[in-house]
């Protein structure tokens, strides 16, 4: 197949702002030496959202490691304010956003809408602030925390030459990707807006419950609820 017939067939994305790799968060792999999992930021039709690759080897079945939760709108923007919230608060903070919708396990549509990602916002005792995506369909799945921080060829330093310390420079970085994630954010939206096509009454196999994240979790046979029961986070 020529190259003209492969662009054709698998148009590519347009890039933009956010496939910078300078915005993405990284932790290592739990008990996998030089393997890292990887947060990043990414336009999703109109909206917004958070990317996880957990990097994880026993994670690839899953859709190749990815954990995605989808903010539409204006949500986006309420997670930006719950960072900002973090930052200034002056004790321990942990806040969180559900996602719910339908899902279609063997192509039926769940008796009601079920939770399918949790994005978490934390800010520890000791001053350091993380964010966090959950895939609530496969509770198995890693759980990994994002510390915001100056990564590994950046070091931050007082008038005096003395090192920040690790939760000055989270709080730093967590003020920085507000800033820059609340302006490049609102330009994306704004600039890559695209009318939503009209969708065909008789069919009804396209966009189930108005939402297109909805389709990674049809087949799934999970009837997670959501009220499921979150005290078994490991943090």
């Amino acid at each position: 197949m020529s190259d003209y017939q492969q662009q054709n067939r698998f148009p590519q994305r347009k890039k933009n702002a956010l496939d910078n790799y300078a915005f993405r968060i990284s932790a290592p792999v739990e008990g996998e030496q030089g393997k890292w999992s990887s947060l990043v930021w990414a336009l999703s039709g109109n909206n917004l959202a958070i990317k996880v690759y957990t990097g994880a080897s026993s994670d690839q079945g899953n859709n190749n490691g990815l954990i995605q939760a989808r903010l539409e709108g204006i949500h986006f923007f309420a997670f930006l304010e719950m960072i900002k919230e973090a930052i200034e608060s002056k004790e321990e903070y942990k806040n969180k956003i559900e996602f719910s919708n339908y899902i279609y396990p063997g192509g039926k549509r769940s008796d009601k809408p079920v939770t399918l990602s949790t994005v978490y916002v934390e800010r520890n005792k000791e001053g350091l602030i993380w964010v966090s995506v959950i895939d609530n369909l496969k509770k198995e799945r890693p759980r990994i925390q994002f510390p915001f921080g100056g990564g590994r060829n950046y070091k931050f330093k007082h008038a005096d030459s003395s090192d920040y310390l690790p939760a000055e420079t989270s709080q730093l970085i967590a003020k920085a990707f507000y800033n820059a994630l609340s302006h490049i954010g609102t330009h994306l939206m704004v600039t890559e807006y695209k009318e939503s096509e009209k969708k065909n009454k008789g069919n009804n196999n396209n966009n189930r419950g108005g939402n297109g994240e909805n389709s990674y979790y049809q087949n799934s046979n999970n009837n997670s609820s959501s009220n499921d029961d979150d005290s078994d986070i490991p943090f």
